[in-house]
């Protein structure tokens, strides 16, 4: 039977989701516990693979495991039958493998067409900034702290140029050629919709940013283009250039990964 799991986690003492030997990872701490507790070698596909110290909100992760397997043990009708009390079961037991930074917040059971990575229409990143002359200790770890004030609405104009299907790689670390791969791999990406939204009593200002996919950490040096805007020491105008420059160097600073936040994915209803 195939699971799907809804992942919330603090990323900054993790080198990133994705599982990779000789450091702590989410992924690697996931499937390490899935694995103990099913007593069998479980292999995880995830919704977004996110880079080192950013966090997650939205996560998904989908695996297979066999319906006979020590943890599925009386289980698996209640899972079926999306029992609450048979998922917050099986949550809790996993949630106890796990350490206090990751946490399993609901589990069901899915169709098998149903993957977290390739059944996803589109991924939300939000990335927070705290702009005020003195930080928060409550934001410390989880916003930019910007003390010049910043201009939301030029930010905001800056935002309408990246709205569209674009070549991204201004804005991009670029990949390591694969070997024997006829093309390089391409920086294109459609972006649905994005815009800075101004800070609440609770809540620090931030960028929301909806698209199919990202390249690598596309989002944050997205953001760091638009501080620079938002200091004046860009102009908005000049956003649509250094798309259209496909030049790493033209654009800002990648801003801090402890800002950044996996907000949520959206899949088709049907699944």
């Amino acid at each position: 039977m195939r699971l799907r799991l809804d992942v919330r986690y603090d990323g900054a003492p993790f080198r990133g989701f994705w599982p990779n030997a000789g450091v702590e990872t989410v992924g690697g701490v996931l499937i390490n516990a899935l694995s103990d507790m099913f007593k069998a070698d479980i292999d995880i596909t995830c919704s977004g693979r996110t880079d080192a110290g950013v966090h997650g909100r939205g996560q998904v992760v989908t695996f297979d495991v066999a319906e006979d397997a020590e943890g599925l043990v009386g289980r698996v009708a209640g899972l079926r039958a999306q029992d609450p009390k048979s998922r917050l079961s099986m949550v809790n037991r996993i949630n106890a493998s796990l350490p206090p930074t990751v946490r399993v917040m609901d589990v069901a059971v899915v169709p098998d067409t149903f993957d977290a990575r390739f059944s996803a229409l589109s991924r939300t990143y939000r990335y927070f900034v705290w702009n005020e002359p003195v930080a928060d200790p409550l934001w410390r770890d989880r916003s930019w702290h910007i003390d010049s004030e910043l201009r939301i609405e030029t930010m905001r104009l800056a935002s309408d140029a990246i709205i569209g299907l674009h070549d991204f790689t201004s804005f991009c670390r670029r990949p390591e050629p694969v070997p024997g791969a006829p093309h390089p791999p391409t920086m294109m990406r459609r972006v649905n919709r994005c815009s800075w939204h101004r800070a609440t009593e609770d809540v620090p200002m931030f960028f929301e940013i909806e698209a199919k996919a990202f390249c690598h950490q596309m989002v944050r040096a997205i953001v760091g283009t638009m501080v620079d805007i938002g200091r004046g020491w860009r102009k908005a105008g000049q956003m649509k250039a250094i798309l259209e420059a496909r030049d790493r160097s033209v654009a800002g600073r990648v801003a801090p990964a402890h800002g950044l936040v996996f907000w949520s994915v959206t899949y088709p209803e049907n699944l």
